[in-house]
C-alpha cells in the first residue's frame, strides 16, 4: 500500500522569509494587547449612503487609517519610534502601513503600502490612493507597493526579493534589529503605525492574535451583525473586533488607554464621513 499517495512539492514563496522576519522582530517588542469591539454601524450606514448618492465606494480600511491618523495626531506620544539607546523620536506626520493583497506571478500576495500623512488626508483621498495602488502593475518579485524614497526604490529592484530569501535568517534579523534602533529609517521604510485587515478576507467572528513592529499596530477582524445594548434597549448593530497593540517600552498605560478611548470614539462616530 502506498502510504503517501499523490502529492506536490513547492518551494516556499519568497515573501515567507519576510513574514517570518517581521513576526520575529515583532515578538521581541513588549506590546500590550487590547481586544476591543467597536460599533461601526454609523460609519457603514454613511458609507452606503455616500455610495448610493455619488457612486463612489470608499475604502473601509482607508477610513480606519484616517481615524487612526486623527487619534495619533491628538496623542503624539504614540506616534514614535525608538532611537538608539534610551531615546525615542516622536513624529508629526502619521504614516500608516497597510497590507494590500495583489496578484503577481500567478498568485495573490500581501504587500505593504505606506500611506503617508494619513492624519492630513480626507477619506476620499485616502481611498483613491489605495485604489491606485491596488490597480498598479506589480512585478512577480516586488516587495513593496507605492513610492517612498530610496528605501522603497531599493525594495523594488528586480531580483532583490529572491536574494533576500536566500540570506540566512540570523543575518536578515540583524537588519530588523538595526531598523528597530533607527527611528528615521524605520519611518521611511514602514511608517509610524500599522493596520492589518485580516477580516476583509471573510466573515468569521473573532480577534486576530498577532505581533507588530510599530509602537501602535491594529489587527482588524470581520464585521458581523450582532445584538448590542443601545441606550436602554437591544438593537442589531454592525460590530468590528479590533486587536490593538501598544509598545509598553515607549508608552505608559494611561496614555495608551486615552488613545484607545479616543480611537474608539472616532470610529463609532463615523469620523470623516459626515455630510
Amino acid at each position: 500500500m502506498d502510504l503517501i499517495g499523490r502529492h506536490e512539492i513547492k518551494r516556499l514563496p519568497w515573501n515567507s522569509a519576510t513574514a517570518s522576519d517581521i513576526m520575529e522582530a515583532g515578538r521581541r517588542r513588549h506590546h500590550v494587547t487590547g481586544l476591543v469591539e467597536l460599533d461601526v454601524t454609523v460609519a457603514r450606514d454613511r458609507l452606503r449612503a455616500l455610495r448610493a448618492r455619488t457612486g463612489e465606494s470608499l475604502s473601509f480600511t482607508g477610513w480606519l487609517a484616517h481615524c487612526l491618523g486623527q487619534a495619533l495626531s491628538e496623542h503624539r506620544a504614540l506616534n514614535s519610534h525608538r532611537h538608539g539607546r534610551g531615546r525615542m523620536v516622536t513624529f508629526d506626520d502619521v504614516d500608516v502601513t497597510l497590507i494590500v493583497e495583489r496578484a503577481a506571478g500567478g498568485a495573490n500576495r500581501p504587500l505593504p503600502f505606506v500611506l503617508r500623512q494619513a492624519d492630513r488626508k480626507a477619506v476620499a483621498d485616502i481611498s483613491r490612493e489605495i485604489r491606485a495602488v491596488q490597480t498598479s502593475t506589480v512585478a512577480e518579485d516586488e516587495m513593496v507597493l507605492g513610492g517612498g524614497g530610496w528605501a522603497h526604490r531599493l525594495a523594488r529592484l528586480p531580483g532583490l526579493a529572491a536574494l533576500y530569501a536566500l540570506v540566512p535568517s540570523p543575518v536578515r534579523l540583524l537588519f530588523w534589529k538595526a531598523l528597530s534602533r533607527d527611528a528615521f529609517a524605520a519611518k521611511r521604510i514602514m511608517g509610524t503605525a500599522g493596520i492589518t485587515a485580516v477580516g476583509m478576507m471573510g466573515k468569521v467572528w473573532g480577534w486576530p492574535l498577532t505581533v507588530g513592529v510599530h509602537t501602535v499596530d491594529l489587527a482588524v477582524g470581520s464585521i458581523v451583525r450582532r445584538p448590542a445594548v443601545v441606550g436602554d434597549g437591544i438593537a442589531s448593530r454592525e460590530l468590528l473586533p479590533v486587536t490593538i497593540l501598544v509598545d509598553h517600552d515607549l508608552v505608559d498605560g494611561a496614555p495608551a488607554a486615552r488613545f484607545v478611548a479616543r480611537l474608539a470614539e472616532l470610529v463609532e462616530a463615523g469620523h470623516g464621513l459626515e455630510g
